[in-house]
Protein backbone atom coordinates (compact mmCIF):
# COMPACT_ATOMS: atom_id res chain seq x y z
CA UNK A 1 0.00 0.00 0.00
CA UNK A 2 1.42 3.13 -0.54
CA UNK A 3 1.47 5.79 2.57
CA UNK A 4 -1.42 8.03 2.99
CA UNK A 5 -0.78 11.64 0.99
CA UNK A 6 -1.31 13.42 4.47
CA UNK A 7 1.14 11.35 6.53
CA UNK A 8 3.63 11.02 3.25
CA UNK A 9 3.32 15.24 3.21
CA UNK A 10 3.80 15.13 6.97
CA UNK A 11 7.02 12.86 6.72
CA UNK A 12 8.26 14.98 3.77
CA UNK A 13 7.68 18.29 6.00
CA UNK A 14 9.65 16.38 8.82
CA UNK A 15 12.36 15.48 6.72
CA UNK A 16 12.56 18.98 4.69
CA UNK A 17 13.40 20.70 8.65
CA UNK A 18 15.43 17.80 9.90
CA UNK A 19 17.89 17.76 6.57
CA UNK A 20 17.65 21.66 6.31
CA UNK A 21 16.16 20.91 2.66
CA UNK A 22 13.58 22.84 1.75
CA UNK A 23 13.35 21.78 -1.65
CA UNK A 24 13.47 17.91 -0.78
CA UNK A 25 11.22 15.75 -2.60
CA UNK A 26 10.21 12.43 -0.77
CA UNK A 27 9.51 9.50 -3.61
CA UNK A 28 6.19 7.76 -2.88
CA UNK A 29 6.77 4.88 -0.39
CA UNK A 30 5.11 1.33 -0.47
CA UNK A 31 4.48 0.04 2.73
CA UNK A 32 4.65 -3.64 3.02
CA UNK A 33 2.54 -4.95 6.26
CA UNK A 34 1.91 -8.15 5.16
CA UNK A 35 3.19 -12.03 5.19
CA UNK A 36 6.20 -11.27 3.51
CA UNK A 37 7.24 -8.23 5.76
CA UNK A 38 6.15 -10.65 8.82
CA UNK A 39 9.34 -12.84 7.49
CA UNK A 40 11.15 -10.46 6.41
CA UNK A 41 11.56 -8.66 9.39
CA UNK A 42 11.57 -11.50 11.76
CA UNK A 43 14.12 -12.82 9.85
CA UNK A 44 16.22 -9.43 10.44
CA UNK A 45 15.12 -8.85 14.12
CA UNK A 46 13.82 -5.44 12.90
CA UNK A 47 10.64 -3.42 13.11
CA UNK A 48 11.28 -2.25 9.65
CA UNK A 49 13.24 -2.62 6.05
CA UNK A 50 13.88 -0.79 3.21
CA UNK A 51 14.73 -2.03 0.05
CA UNK A 52 14.47 0.87 -2.78
CA UNK A 53 10.68 2.73 -2.33
CA UNK A 54 9.90 -0.05 -0.47
CA UNK A 55 9.22 0.13 3.57
CA UNK A 56 8.47 -3.38 4.92
CA UNK A 57 7.44 -2.97 8.76
CA UNK A 58 6.67 -5.68 11.04
CA UNK A 59 3.32 -6.75 11.67
CA UNK A 60 3.39 -6.33 14.91
CA UNK A 61 3.97 -2.40 15.08
CA UNK A 62 0.92 -2.00 13.02
CA UNK A 63 -2.66 -0.88 13.84
CA UNK A 64 -5.97 0.09 12.70
CA UNK A 65 -7.92 3.32 13.26
CA UNK A 66 -11.56 3.36 14.17
CA UNK A 67 -11.91 3.69 10.58
CA UNK A 68 -10.14 0.74 9.11
CA UNK A 69 -7.13 2.41 8.04
CA UNK A 70 -3.65 1.29 8.72
CA UNK A 71 -1.35 3.22 11.50
CA UNK A 72 1.99 2.88 11.49
CA UNK A 73 4.12 4.58 13.48
CA UNK A 74 5.41 8.10 12.11
CA UNK A 75 8.89 7.01 14.07
CA UNK A 76 9.74 4.24 11.59
CA UNK A 77 8.45 6.05 8.94
CA UNK A 78 10.68 8.03 9.33
CA UNK A 79 13.60 6.17 10.07
CA UNK A 80 13.00 4.08 7.00
CA UNK A 81 12.23 7.16 5.25
CA UNK A 82 16.00 8.01 5.58
CA UNK A 83 17.03 4.89 3.99
CA UNK A 84 14.54 5.73 1.06
CA UNK A 85 16.47 8.79 0.57
CA UNK A 86 19.49 7.11 0.99
CA UNK A 87 18.72 4.67 -1.70
CA UNK A 88 17.90 7.10 -4.16
CA UNK A 89 21.11 9.07 -3.45
CA UNK A 90 23.61 6.74 -3.12
CA UNK A 91 22.31 3.87 -5.47
CA UNK A 92 21.73 0.06 -4.19
CA UNK A 93 25.44 -1.11 -5.12
CA UNK A 94 26.75 2.21 -3.17
CA UNK A 95 24.56 2.20 -0.47
CA UNK A 96 25.26 -1.62 0.13
CA UNK A 97 28.93 -1.53 -0.12
CA UNK A 98 29.20 0.71 2.55
CA UNK A 99 26.82 -0.44 5.09
CA UNK A 100 28.61 -3.91 4.87
CA UNK A 101 32.06 -2.51 4.62
CA UNK A 102 31.27 -0.44 7.52
CA UNK A 103 29.29 -3.05 9.66
CA UNK A 104 31.97 -5.90 8.73
CA UNK A 105 34.87 -3.91 9.79
CA UNK A 106 33.25 -3.07 12.82
CA UNK A 107 31.80 -6.91 13.54
CA UNK A 108 35.91 -8.07 13.19
CA UNK A 109 37.39 -5.49 15.44
CA UNK A 110 35.40 -6.64 17.94
CA UNK A 111 36.52 -10.12 17.48
CA UNK A 112 33.56 -10.97 19.41
CA UNK A 113 30.55 -12.62 17.33
CA UNK A 114 27.65 -12.28 20.19
CA UNK A 115 24.75 -9.99 20.01
CA UNK A 116 26.26 -7.11 21.41
CA UNK A 117 28.86 -7.09 18.74
CA UNK A 118 26.30 -7.32 15.79
CA UNK A 119 24.57 -4.81 17.81
CA UNK A 120 27.41 -2.58 17.76
CA UNK A 121 28.29 -3.24 14.31
CA UNK A 122 24.77 -2.61 13.19
CA UNK A 123 25.00 1.30 15.53
CA UNK A 124 28.21 2.16 13.80
CA UNK A 125 27.30 2.01 10.37
CA UNK A 126 26.65 5.76 8.99
CA UNK A 127 23.68 5.22 7.40
CA UNK A 128 22.05 3.60 10.79
CA UNK A 129 23.12 6.54 12.82
CA UNK A 130 21.59 9.15 10.45
CA UNK A 131 18.33 6.95 10.20
CA UNK A 132 18.25 6.86 13.98
CA UNK A 133 18.97 10.69 14.41
CA UNK A 134 16.08 10.88 12.22
CA UNK A 135 13.39 8.62 14.58
CA UNK A 136 14.82 10.79 17.32
CA UNK A 137 14.38 13.62 15.95
CA UNK A 138 11.03 13.04 14.79
CA UNK A 139 9.59 12.00 18.06
CA UNK A 140 10.45 15.70 19.58
CA UNK A 141 9.03 17.35 16.37
CA UNK A 142 6.24 15.05 17.15
CA UNK A 143 5.99 16.39 20.41
CA UNK A 144 6.67 19.74 19.46
CA UNK A 145 4.17 19.71 16.93
CA UNK A 146 0.96 18.46 20.08
CA UNK A 147 2.79 20.99 22.81
CA UNK A 148 2.04 23.78 19.71
CA UNK A 149 -1.82 22.52 19.02
CA UNK A 150 -2.93 22.48 22.76
CA UNK A 151 -0.96 26.01 23.03
CA UNK A 152 -3.15 27.47 20.32
CA UNK A 153 -6.47 26.02 21.74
Amino acid sequence: MRLARSSHERIERFLREHLHDPDLALPPLCIHTGPLAKLMTRAMRAGGLTLGRHIFISPQLVRRDVDGRWLVPGWLIAHEAIHVLQFERMGWIKLALSYVSTYGREFIRRRSFGAASRRAAYVSVPEERAAYAAMEAFLRWREAERAERIKSR
